[in-house]
């Protein structure tokens, strides 16, 4: 294949697959690689494909694997749904493609797993055997339609009753596609087992609300009080964010 000058064009990869390409995360990652020209397949429970029982495509050149449970609380309610679905559902996928790179959603979560369940099924997710795979530990992520009920939500509505004092590294839905796009076009790809997904700066919750009441005592016992990611290995490939949540919520008022 030669381009308009005659030039030899670089293969792409003939085929990727998503899973969870319904999700927050992959409805808007599935858009942008699409728009890269990458042919994509979608995976997803919401059009009645779970990765635990469904018939998984063939001739997959790479897998990004974002299909999961999420959520801090909603792990202490129903541990064993999230372990079927994010450590028995990933080993059928990971066995399957065992051939394949794949680069999974992982979650800064695992850096103190103790604190709940999804952070432990994140953790034993990346203990499974694979040759070729790379866990993307993705920090915070927001967007003009965050995860309906969660902080960013609740602070764009007006909803937001209370902060505490704790920091996040946020980073937004554009940079996280622009990350995960950097990490598989990334040639010779020097093996990473995982890698975080974050802008390295830590941004606190009382300085995005300040108007917001402060509570020390809330049901957070369960989830980390700060967060950042190391950066270092994406700044290596060029890759760096636009955006910061401050000059996003001073782009959305």
């Amino acid at each position: 294949e030669h381009d308009s000058l005659g030039n030899a064009k670089e293969h792409r990869m003939k085929q990727l697959l998503i899973t969870g390409h319904k999700g927050f995360i992959g409805s808007q990652l599935i858009k942008y690689l699409q728009e890269q020209e990458y042919f994509c397949v979608g995976l997803d429970r919401r059009s009645g494909k779970d990765i635990l029982d469904c018939k998984l495509p063939t001739d997959i050149d790479c897998v990004i694997h974002l299909a999961g449970e999420a959520g801090v609380q909603a792990s202490l309610k129903d541990p064993a749904r999230y372990w079927r679905t994010n450590v028995e559902g990933s080993r059928r996928l990971f066995d399957f493609y065992s051939d394949v790179p794949i680069f999974t959603a992982s979650s800064s979560s695992i850096y103190e797993p103790y604190r709940n369940p999804y952070a432990m099924t994140k953790l034993a997710m990346e203990q499974i055997p694979h040759t070729n795979i790379t866990h993307m530990r993705f920090h915070t992520v927001y967007s003009a339609t965050p995860r309906k009920d969660m902080f960013w939500d609740l602070l764009l509505n007006n909803r937001l009753e209370y902060v505490n004092r704790h920091t996040r590294d946020f980073i937004h839905i554009d940079d996280v596609c622009s990350a995960v796009h950097t990490l598989i076009e990334s040639k010779p790809r020097a093996f990473v087992n995982w890698v975080d997904i974050g802008t390295g700066k830590r941004v606190k919750l009382t300085d995005l609300a300040p108007k917001v009441p402060v509570r020390l005592h809330t049901k957070t016992a369960h989830e980390r009080e700060n967060t950042c990611a190391d950066v270092a290995y994406l700044h290596s490939l060029g890759w760096r964010p636009k955006w910061t949540a401050q000059e996003f919520l001073r782009s959305f008022k």
